[in-house]
């Protein structure tokens, strides 16, 4: 059987390896994590694609550790699931406190606490929107099919870099975990998005006075 052109832009490949691919080329360049089905997979990739990747010993440390990272003008990556971003909630109010860039991505589950980690579900939008205390909204980018792990990944980054904020990126057990005959020749080039830093003598002030 001879290769065809179609069947060299053609492989199978899972959500987690264009989340990761995506993130990496849009500006993110540390992931932080404690593992936790279903997301494992992204950890997988990551190891290969971060430049840095650090083991965190659970998800509390990881949203600390994402946060100093963010403060000295990195943009973090994490992936949890159901359970771990409740331990992570207090510090991700913190870190929209603080407006500080990263992205994290839930991966959702079906069931309460350690629920079904091998059933997918779609349910954690309310858990979202409890997030953070009241009068404010986390930016939140739910992915609905295959396309959206490059397009929405890439904007979740963007979106962390330019509003200075956590972003959550919203995905399921079977985008992540299945595989698919997918042509990465219809893939839209990314931009890498820039962390603005200071560098003058005055006071920073990140907002400019309106009178």
């Amino acid at each position: 059987m001879h290769a065809t052109t179609e069947s060299k832009t053609k492989a199978f490949i899972d959500g987690s390896r264009l989340i990761t691919e995506s993130c990496v080329r849009a500006g993110a360049d540390v992931f932080i994590g404690y593992p936790i089905t279903p997301a494992n997979n992204l950890y997988l990739y990551a190891s290969k694609r971060y430049p840095t990747m650090l083991a965190a010993p659970d998800e509390i440390t990881t949203l600390q550790w994402m946060a100093g990272f963010a403060t000295a003008g990195h943009v973090p990556v994490t992936a949890t699931s159901f359970p771990g971003y409740a331990l992570m909630v207090e510090s991700i109010n913190m870190a929209y406190m603080q407006e500080l860039p990263m992205v994290i991505i839930l991966v959702q589950r079906l069931g309460p606490a350690t629920g079904t980690a091998t059933c997918g579900a779609q349910g954690d939008l309310s858990v979202v929107y409890g997030t953070l205390s009241g009068g404010f909204e986390l930016p939140t980018l739910c992915i609905s099919n295959i396309d959206d792990c490059w397009d929405l990944s890439a904007k979740a980054v963007e979106t962390a870099i330019k509003l200075r904020t956590p972003v959550v990126l919203l995905t399921s057990k079977e985008m992540v975990m299945t595989l698919l005959s997918y042509d990465w020749s219809k893939l839209s080039e990314i931009k890498p998005t820039k962390v603005k830093t200071f560098e003058g003598k005055a006071p920073y002030l990140p907002y400019a006075y309106n009178d």
